[in-house]
């Protein structure tokens, strides 16, 4: 157990939440005709605490131990087919959109909780802001620093209500200050794109 412990503490010392600058406004593009595929919405998977055994289908809480109920073998759906290629490539799942009074609040993420992205709508116009909850160690006293640089945003529809459901098409490019070896920085750029379709669920506190 000792030595499970060492292993963990620093790791948990190095876990950073990343936050890009906002990028500067833009305007959304709205077509009702989006290129793509979008059969992604038909995937569906667990939550992540809960497996089924192929053979007897039995459900276990591999968390817990709990008796599994209905409510927890819900079918979570698919809601965005996105890749971010920030420290390797990966796959975004998810898209979430809430309402804040007129704003309309997209966030990139995996039902994991690992967040990528967070886009806020006002009256047709946009800005990102890119974040990053990852295990990296950084220099002393900087902290890790990402700019947008670019964005391009294409959604179905104009109207927001809750219940409603869209779909988008979304690409933003972003820089990170990377700090070398002997002292220097350098800026090393990465993309984020993909298709989302998704429910307005709830309105954001």
């Amino acid at each position: 157990m000792n030595n499970i412990i060492r292993l963990i503490l620093p790791v948990i010392f190095i876990t950073l939440i990343s936050v890009a600058r906002a990028q500067k406004p833009d305007s959304v593009k709205y077509s009702q005709t989006i290129s793509g595929d979008f059969s992604f919405t038909k995937t569906w998977h667990y939550p992540p605490d809960i497996k089924k055994d192929t053979k007897s289908g039995k459900f276990t809480n591999l968390f817990t131990g709990e008796k599994v109920k209905p409510a927890d073998t819900q079918h979570i759906y698919q809601s965005c087919n996105g890749e971010c290629d920030f420290q390797g490539s990966h796959k975004i799942t998810h898209c979430l959109a809430n309402i804040s009074q007129d704003t309309l609040i997209l966030t990139f993420t995996n039902y994991d909780g690992l967040g990528y992205l967070k886009v806020k709508i006002f009256n047709g116009i946009y800005s990102s802001q890119f974040y990053y909850t990852f295990i990296a160690p950084i220099k002393k006293n900087q902290p890790v620093n990402f700019q947008s640089i670019e964005q391009h945003m294409t959604l179905n529809t104009k109207s927001i209500k809750l219940g409603q459901k869209i779909k988008g098409k979304i690409t933003v490019g972003f820089t990170m200050d990377n700090y070398l070896q002997n002292g220097t920085m350098e800026k090393r750029q990465y993309h984020l794109n993909g298709l989302f379709a998704t429910k307005i669920r709830q309105s954001e506190k």
